[in-house]
Formats: C-alpha cells, sequence, structure tokens
C-alpha cells in the first residue's frame, strides 16, 4: 500500500497539469516543456518527494530549487510560454524561473533515469526476469501477466485511464476527473508468497486496472492505435463543454419563457378563469408553494351509474382565497370529468390530466349556504345576465323518475346550477359550476347519461 501511495504522489506531483480528453483525430503530437521553479516551504513538511527522491525535511522559508516536465498537446499548448505554473499550495508557494520547450527525447529519457533512481530502493532492479502484470487490451478491468527481461528501455510508456469515447458516457463533457488525461505509465512490485516470488505491477496515475498503453514515438502517436476509442483534445473538450452550456442555458431560457406565459394566461381574478388553466397552473398561480397531490383528490357522482364520475381538487389552499357569492361561503375545486370506460382507474386519469396539462373541464363552487332566498337570488342573477343567451332553464329528473339532482342551465351550459340531496337525506347541496366550452358536451352527458342531441339542454 505504501510502495502504490509514494507512485501516486510521484506521478500527481509529475502531471498534475495533463488535462486531456477524447473526441476524433487522426495524429497526435505532443509538445514537451522544461520547467524550472523556486519552491517555498510556508509550513513544515516531512519526506518531501521531488522527481522520486526523497529530500527529507523542510521548514517555513526554507527554498528548494525544482526542475520538472511536462507535455500536452499542440493544439492545448502551442507554446511552452502558454503554461501556466500554480503559484500556491497547502504547503509551499513557488515561482517560475524559466521555462523551455525540449525534445520527447529529453523528456523521456529525464523520466527514465527518475524512475531508475527510484526503483532500486523499493527492490526492483533492472536486467532481470520479472513477471509484469497488465490490464488485458480486451478487457481492461482484468489483468494478464507476461514474463519480461525489465531493461531502463521499458520505464518509457504513456497510458489513459477509462478511455470512454463521448458517445458511450453522457457524463464525458462535464466531468474534469483524472480518467480524461494521459498520463506516463509506472510500475510497483508485489510479492507473491506461494509461488516465493516477486512480480512486477505496471500502474497508469496509481490505478492497476481500468487503463489503457498508447503506442507514442518521437512524441507522437496514431488515433487509429486507441481504437475503438477516439480522441479530442482539451481544447475541444472545452468548446464541447462551452457549446452544452449555451444549449442548456437557451433551454432553460425558453422552458422559463414558457412558464412564464403559462402563468400568465392563467389569470384566477374570477372564477371562470381557472378554465385557462391546467390544474398545476392553477395551483402554482395561487401558491408558489403548493403543490398537486393525488391523494388530495376527491371523487363525487351526481349520478348512480357508475360512469358519470367527476374527480375534484380543492383550491381553497391557494392564497387569495375566492370570496363568497350572494352571502353565501364558498368552497373551490377544479375538476375532471372521469371517464372509467377511457381510465379504469382513478389514478390513471389522474396521471393522463397531469401529463397532457388537461385544462380544468369544470369549475365547482359548493355554496355552503342553504338558505332558499339567496340561493334564489343567484337563480335570479343568472337569469337575468344570461336570459340573451337563448339558454333553457329545465329541472332535470333522471334515473327512473327518481329526482337524485337538479340542474339549471345557463349560457348554453357553460353555466351550471347544481341541487344533490345531502347525504344526511333531509336537505340539499347546492354548486355554482363553470364548464370548460369545449367540454360541455361531455359534461352535460355525464348528467343526464344520454345522447345531448336530443336533449332540452
Amino acid at each position: 500500500m505504501r510502495l502504490k501511495k509514494i507512485i501516486f504522489v510521484f506521478l500527481f506531483i509529475l502531471h498534475s497539469n495533463y488535462n486531456l480528453a477524447f473526441g476524433s483525430s487522426d495524429t497526435v503530437k505532443f509538445k514537451y516543456c522544461k520547467v524550472e521553479t523556486v519552491r517555498e516551504y510556508t509550513r513544515n513538511t516531512n519526506n518531501v518527494m521531488i522527481n522520486g527522491e526523497n529530500k527529507g525535511f523542510f521548514g517555513p522559508g526554507d527554498k528548494i530549487k525544482v526542475v520538472s516536465y511536462l507535455f500536452d498537446d499542440e493544439q492545448d499548448l502551442k507554446s511552452c510560454e502558454d503554461f501556466e505554473i500554480q503559484n500556491q499550495t497547502y504547503s509551499y508557494k513557488q515561482t517560475l524561473n524559466s521555462i523551455t520547450e525540449v525534445s520527447s527525447s529529453e523528456y523521456e529519457n529525464y523520466i527514465m533515469n527518475a524512475w531508475a533512481s527510484y526503483l532500486p530502493t523499493i527492490g526492483i532492479n533492472f536486467n532481470q526476469n520479472y513477471k509484469i502484470q497488465i490490464p488485458k487490451k480486451e478487457n481492461i478491468y482484468r489483468f494478464e501477466k507476461k514474463e519480461i527481461f525489465f531493461k531502463k528501455e521499458n520505464l518509457i510508456g504513456y497510458c489513459m485511464i477509462d478511455p470512454f469515447t463521448p458517445e458511450e458516457e453522457n457524463d464525458v463533457y462535464m466531468s474534469n476527473s483524472f480518467k480524461r488525461r494521459i498520463y506516463n505509465v509506472g510500475f510497483t512490485s508485489k510479492n507473491d508468497f506461494a509461488l516465493n516470488e516477486t512480480f512486477l505491477i505496471m500502474t497508469c496515475n496509481g490505478k492497476e486496472k481500468g487503463f489503457i498503453n498508447i503506442p507514442v514515438v518521437n512524441g507522437t502517436f496514431s488515433t487509429n492505435d486507441l481504437q475503438p476509442y477516439t480522441y479530442i483534445s482539451k481544447t475541444k473538450f472545452t468548446k464541447k463543454k462551452e457549446t452544452i452550456k449555451v444549449e442548456e442555458n437557451k433551454k432553460a431560457e425558453e422552458k422559463r419563457i414558457v412558464e412564464e406565459k403559462r402563468k400568465s394566461d392563467c389569470n384566477v381574478k374570477k372564477f371562470k378563469d381557472i378554465l385557462n388553466c391546467d390544474l398545476s397552473t392553477v395551483v402554482d398561480v395561487c401558491d408558489e408553494w403548493q403543490r398537486v397531490y393525488v391523494k388530495s383528490f376527491e371523487r363525487i357522482n351526481f349520478t348512480k351509474r357508475p360512469n358519470n364520475r367527476f374527480l375534484m381538487y380543492s383550491l381553497n389552499s391557494c392564497k387569495g382565497t375566492f370570496g363568497g357569492i350572494f352571502g353565501m361561503g364558498t368552497s373551490v375545486y377544479a375538476s375532471y370529468k372521469w371517464d372509467i370506460k377511457k381510465h379504469k382507474f382513478k389514478d390513471d386519469r389522474i396521471s393522463n390530466l397531469l401529463e397532457k396539462r388537461e385544462k380544468v373541464n369544470m369549475v365547482l363552487i359548493h355554496l355552503s349556504d342553504h338558505n332558499k332566498d339567496k340561493f334564489k337570488e343567484l337563480y335570479d342573477y343568472l337569469k337575468k345576465n344570461y336570459k340573451s343567451s337563448g339558454n333553457i332553464n329545465k329541472t332535470s329528473e333522471v334515473i327512473d323518475g327518481k329526482k337524485n339532482f337538479v340542474l339549471w342551465s345557463f349560457d348554453n351550459s357553460r353555466v351550471l346550477l347544481i341541487l344533490t340531496p345531502n347525504y344526511l337525506g333531509d336537505g340539499w347541496t347546492s354548486y355554482l359550476a363553470y364548464v370548460h366550452p369545449e367540454s360541455v358536451s361531455e359534461i352535460i352527458n355525464s348528467f343526464l347519461e344520454t345522447d345531448t342531441s336530443n336533449s332540452q339542454l
């Protein structure tokens, strides 16, 4: 575990500036840079590792010259001078002395010598036979072991972690994780006590599996060698992220405009205005903190036949509660016709009306005062104001002559007065209803349970 940690720290220091991702290209050429910095420690730090060597202890004010190398592709790093040094860390700050472009061979020679000085300290020697563990090419999350004669030249290699294509991974363009980067391969060792042998493990940024090896020659590699994976530079990676962000912002703005229009079209100053809204919108407009709950739906039947059902959703919890009508208190419901021939189950009908944002079929207003004089005043008002509409006001009797409700129709059946026997059977429950124009025929059919073509209503 300690060996892995040491190697991970080494690789992290060396490659903290790599940031490559995948898309499409032909040939990729790296640009290599030699970086010289002065590191000044701001706190006590033990076991300082610099390029694979333990430099020991440093305290506040101690300075050390650090030489390191980095690489990136030419599209992302057009010039070594474009590289921005990290000036501050948890334990030190650093200043840039110089940065120069170098050849791939100088870079790789530096890496090889750094490893060559470090590996013998953990028991790995050169010019010896070893078994080396590497990920399988056909399945990078499984291992295979090969016999090699371990030489210094074996220390040079490039690898890529979790090389999924953008098309295969939804979050590829939104991630800045390590798995979008290219690194030098690393090595550690493990003892197999059962076989009494030590074998090498190839790593990629500390990982023992989940990566592929990339053949790089003179700082160049062919994307054909990455098949079936593709390649995209950091620049394209960033542009794609920016494009996605613009598209997301555009969609968000379009959604905001639609939502604002949806709410602006839903003006609920009057009872009948609710008919311009779907249920979710009228609830949002009435009270932005209120939400539609399936369990809050009530069922009402005006006849005893099963197909004549309505679903009601109380709007009394909305702020700006509607006032009374001719001195009678009100309870307001957004109501929908429930045809069990189309939707056998209640939840199916509710899901359907919410999903399609179906406009409210009928605003049903329960009038809490049963004073006959007040009810007659309402009736006379409707008769007077809608008389010119040619409506017919007639009492309706259904189900073998048994009066189970009384219906008055106004304004071509877009306004209804309804009386139903209360559950105690000693009085009446009264309702005023506003019907959506497109739902008039279906609503009246629900009350009369007959074809409205010959109906007096």
